[in-house]
């Protein structure tokens, strides 16, 4: 088993003797190579995530190594990609410093990844703990660092706007309390924001492959004033981190992978805000009733089908993309200037393009035209009674000499019955 550093060769200091994220990981990885309680292999990796060193969460070298890393070499008929491996990765670290590291009075722990996945909350725990131990402030969010000025965001200023009321109008006894909970606050909705709009460093590629992991950033925090942290507390704090690691026997599963992370010290778990959440969808599920109910007639037999049809094509779709374009081969040649393999994915663009076409055009009107699967079977009776009364008036009037005995028809606006409502349900149920 292993535990991965990752470093970034483009982070370095701008004055010499500064500290970077590569200096960093190798003076950890030269004391970890005679440390004697050390039970992993650790795997020090030095990416190239472009200029912002994946900061914004997108990392392209560290993506090609976990594919180089995970990819069977003999399966995929790929020689030397990489000459070494180390077992399987049962966390990684992601380290990052300021270009001008002399300004650093804080780390930050940094969470978020790819749709929202977040790391098992137990490492974020050992993290806090140990720069806790060596008195060194952690923030969890980039908001926390980036925020100054005229980039203050639009929750920040509501949040101090209240929180100057707070200070001016609440009474003694419960400002101390209201100013924890808007400082809580304001903590929840950043951590909330950065989970919606993206991830937040190079250890959310690691999380996409079921690999725990965090980016621990030395930074400058808006709000600390203390000393600038010394490199030795720092070193020895992810060594703690690292120590942790090591001793793990199984991976980390205990705690939980769904929460919402207010401050460093408390956290919201999902049997929590479940229920905010459920109240928030909770029109949706009404809606979905409303349909359900008005949708009087609609034939079981054609909703079946229809659904029956979509998921047969979506499993061919998918067995053709594992057949031939999400080999382990073609993912590596996806992401190079390959013509080919550009060609191959406009193919597939188009073939999904007239398949859905033919579908709306072609398979769901074909089927409403079946007897059997008439999406109402009130309207098909009527225009049914409607095709053979006015067959037998056109009998009698060729018949008849007379046009006054013909019979006149009660046609009442309400015995007609409304238009189809099934298919409503037929394309919401189509569409979830």
């Amino acid at each position: 088993e292993a535990i991965v550093l990752v470093t970034h060769y483009r982070n370095i200091g701008t004055d010499s003797g500064e500290n970077s994220g590569l200096s960093l990981g190798l003076a950890l990885l030269k004391y970890l190579s005679r440390a004697k309680w050390l039970a992993k292999d650790v795997i020090l990796l030095a990416a190239d995530d472009g200029v912002l060193d994946g900061s914004d969460g997108y990392a392209p070298g560290t993506e090609a190594w976990l594919q180089a890393y995970h990819l069977d070499p003999v399966d995929s008929g790929l020689q030397g990609v990489l000459p070494m491996r180390a077992g399987v990765i049962r966390a990684a670290v992601n380290l990052e410093t300021l270009y001008n590291s002399r300004h650093v009075d804080s780390v930050g722990i940094y969470t978020a990844g790819t749709n929202g996945q977040l790391p098992n909350l137990d490492l974020v725990n050992t993290a806090v703990r140990a720069f806790r131990q060596h008195q060194i402030p952690t923030i969890l969010d980039r908001a926390d660092v980036q925020e100054d000025g005229e980039h203050k965001s639009y929750v920040s200023r509501v949040l101090g706007s209240i929180s100057s009321l707070n200070e001016q109008y609440t009474p003694p006894e419960l400002k101390e309390k209201a100013r924890n909970y808007l400082t809580n606050l304001k903590g929840m909705l950043h951590f909330m924001t950065t989970l919606a709009t993206g991830p937040s460093g190079t250890h959310a590629n690691f999380i996409s492959y079921n690999i725990d992991s965090i980016t621990l950033s030395l930074t400058k925090s808006q709000t600390s004033v203390g000393r600038p942290l010394a490199s030795r507390d720092i070193l020895r704090s992810i060594e703690m981190v690292v120590r942790a690691l090591s001793n793990l026997e199984e991976k980390l599963h205990q705690s939980f992978f769904l929460y919402v992370l207010p401050s460093t010290s408390t956290f919201v778990s999902v049997g929590e805000y479940i229920y905010a959440v459920l109240l928030v969808i909770s029109p949706a599920i009404a809606h979905l009733l409303f349909l359900a109910n008005q949708t009087t007639g609609m034939r079981v037999a054609l909703a079946l089908t229809v659904i029956l049809v979509v998921e047969t094509l979506c499993v061919l779709l998918l067995v053709g993309i594992c057949k031939y374009f999400a080999t382990p081969t073609a993912l590596l040649h996806t992401f190079s200037s390959s013509n080919m393999s550009a060609t191959r994915w406009f193919v597939l663009a188009i073939a999904v393009s007239v398949m859905q076409a033919l579908i709306l055009l072609v398979v769901m009107p074909a089927l409403r035209s079946v007897t059997g699967f008439a999406g109402c079977v009130e309207i098909y009776d009527w225009r049914r009674r409607v095709t053979a009364y006015e067959a037998e008036e056109q009998k009698l009037l060729q018949d008849s000499e007379k046009a006054t005995d013909k019979a006149v028809v009660d046609t009442k606006p309400n015995a007609i019955p409304t238009l189809d409502s099934g298919w409503q349900g037929i394309k919401f149920i189509t569409m979830a």
